[in-house]
């Protein structure tokens, strides 16, 4: 086991896009400078810029950026959760350095109940990666925080996901219309049954 485990930043921004500008002035020589942050996400990166001049010139150029650790932790998880499931977390992690590594995995839970909790003890080749499971319960509807780590001597990954926890039933929805006239106002009156049970076992 590894005498020393760097602490890692803990992901947790995924956005499908990371900016957006409708509107960029260039200067005198067409250059323009867009300063942002790219999000947690382990991925690539689509950069697209258009841009036309006032005599309605046109052009375009697109650029990929890759944004990588040495080594990465993915979670697989659910959408949402039902009230009463039981579910089986994985965490899978990544070695892309150039040796193997002992690391630790650990998942933490807020909003479920975690049924075989600790850490896992685990070997990563290099270039190689290792998969941990650990069983879950969704006991109370509401979100659910999933946050799991690897940790290693040399790198460290962690990500946090929100999940949201549905109460066991069917949604239902009701309707209701009328008219109001001679500009008047009318109070209105709506009231809904908390029919909610518990979940299953």
């Amino acid at each position: 086991k590894p005498d020393r485990l760097v602490m890692p930043k803990v992901r947790k921004a995924f956005p499908d896009t990371t900016l957006w500008l409708p509107r960029l002035m260039t200067d005198a020589n067409g250059h323009a400078v867009a300063n942002f942050t790219f999000p947690d996400s382990i991925t690539a990166w689509r950069t697209t810029a258009r841009a036309i001049t006032a005599d309605t010139k046109v052009g375009g150029a697109v650029l990929k950026t890759i944004v990588r650790k040495n080594v990465i932790l993915r979670l697989v998880t659910p959408r949402f959760f039902t009230m009463g499931d039981e579910v089986t977390i994985s965490g899978i992690a990544h070695n892309y350095l150039t040796s193997a590594k002992q690391a630790r995995m650990t998942l933490d839970v807020k909003g479920l109940e975690i049924l075989d909790p600790g850490p896992r003890q685990v070997t990563i080749n290099a270039k190689g990666e290792v998969k941990s499971d650990w069983r879950v319960r969704a006991t109370a509807p509401g979100e659910a925080t999933i946050t799991g780590a690897v940790l290693t001597d040399e790198e460290s990954d962690a990500m946090e996901l929100p999940i949201p926890v549905n109460s066991y039933g069917v949604k239902m929805s009701q309707a209701k219309s009328g008219v109001i006239s001679n500009a008047g106002a009318a109070d209105v009156a709506h009231r809904a049954t908390n029919r909610c049970g518990r979940g299953r076992t």
